[in-house]
């Protein structure tokens, strides 16, 4: 793709190249001297021979004007996945998910990263103020003693890179490589999470092997907000990368300006590390009656149904009564409570009903709503906070 401006959008690229009569480059997706171009949504993989020199799965090279790469999957990627190089300043490489790298055999890369997860810089030329954000990058392939990493950052003039909110997983390779003559002026890593069973040489830093992530904040003086823990990922051996109830990625990024996941779901607060936003539980009371029984008693029955998209571990459920549909410091609350423990994605409790008691302050003769209201005590991060309260019926003395 050679132009100003344009989109490649929710495309598969598989297959370019495969046979030993075809030549070029034998990539998937690539930008040549373009610029303002925006690769969106696209699955690509398998592209290029096993056992010969090709192109990476998406390679930006000459790029005159910033590259948007996004929210797409890459992954089996023969010789490395994704490329800025000689230009594209600026680009973002942000919330894709880079899954297996470097699978080539028989063959030898024609320049260093060249079979990695991401290279800034490459070919002949630098690339600028790149920024790469809440991307996974897993499955790297080629030992720990190359320069085929998840991130290699060339030998040219890359000033200004910013490596924030990723996730490196169970990388056979080294996770970062920053080649030993690079110009790395002002460049920020923060907010990462590295994981993998054995850690060493997993980091390279002009010369430097480092082997944990201590010894690479030293000879780097970079991470220091990172973390190399197991991020959780709900199913990662069926490919699964959204995280998992307790992971340590769920805001634990930074703030980067962005504002949707892969999944096109909104950043909720503070930022999660990787390419998945955790949506959180989001729960709400359905199912609702009330009945007065007796002088002072009052029956309500509810459920609770979790709508959101992760589990809700435990909440304090309180009635009141109100004059209105709508709960205020006003209201009166009535003497019971129950707490509902946990409960998955999509699932809603058994219907329980609760005995309540009116407390004294209660008006004669005025018809009040019973209030049912989940996570009272406000303990629960949701993604939705303003769907607790229900009305389960209508009672008055």
């Amino acid at each position: 793709m050679n132009s100003q401006g344009g989109k490649v959008k929710n495309c598969l690229s598989t297959g370019n190249g495969r046979l030993a009569s075809d030549f070029g480059d034998r990539g998937g997706i690539g930008s040549y001297q373009g610029g303002n171009i925006k690769i969106i949504g696209n699955e690509v993989y398998l592209n290029g021979q096993d056992n010969q020199d090709a192109d990476m799965e998406i390679s930006v090279v000459g790029a005159i004007a910033p590259i948007t790469i996004e929210k797409n999957h890459v992954h089996n990627c023969i010789q490395g996945c994704i490329q800025i190089a000689e230009g594209g300043d600026g680009s973002v490489v942000s919330y894709n998910v880079i899954n297996g790298f470097g699978s080539a055999v028989s063959a030898t890369p024609s320049s260093s990263g060249k079979w990695g997860g991401i290279r800034i810089g490459g070919g002949t030329g630098s690339a600028k103020n790149v920024r790469i954000l809440n991307n996974v990058i897993l499955g790297g392939l080629q030992p720990n003693t190359t320069s085929h990493a998840g991130i290699y950052v060339s030998q040219f003039d890359n000033p200004g890179l910013i490596l924030k909110n990723n996730i490196f997983y169970n990388n056979a390779s080294k996770d970062v490589f920053v080649h030993s003559t690079g110009i790395t002026t002002g460049i920020d890593f923060s907010n990462n999470i590295y994981y993998k069973s054995d850690f060493a040489n997993n980091w390279y830093w002009k010369g430097s092997d480092a082997s944990s992530l201590n010894e690479w904040r030293s000879i780097s003086q970079l991470d220091n907000a990172s973390l190399d823990v197991n991020p959780l990922f709900i199913d990662p051996v069926n490919y699964d990368f959204h995280l998992g109830v307790g992971s340590p990625a769920i805001n634990n990024g930074v703030y980067v300006g962005l504002t949707t996941d892969i999944d096109n779901q909104a950043i909720i607060g503070n930022p999660d590390i990787g390419a998945y936003e955790d949506q959180g539980p989001d729960f709400l009371p359905t199912s609702m009656s009330a009945i007065r029984s007796g002088g002072n008693r009052v029956y309500v029955l509810d459920a609770v149904f979790n709508q959101g998209g992760n589990s809700l571990n435990s909440i304090v459920i309180n009635y009141y009564l109100s004059t209105d549909n709508k709960f205020s410091n006003d209201d009166l609350q009535l003497l019971c409570s129950k707490t509902q423990e946990i409960l998955s994605s999509g699932q809603t409790s058994s219907l329980i009903r609760t005995t309540c008691y009116k407390p004294s302050n209660v008006m004669r003769s005025v018809n009040y709503n019973v209030l049912v209201m989940d996570d009272a005590s406000n303990n629960v991060v949701e993604n939705n906070e303003i769907n607790n309260v229900g009305v389960a019926g209508v009672v008055s003395w």
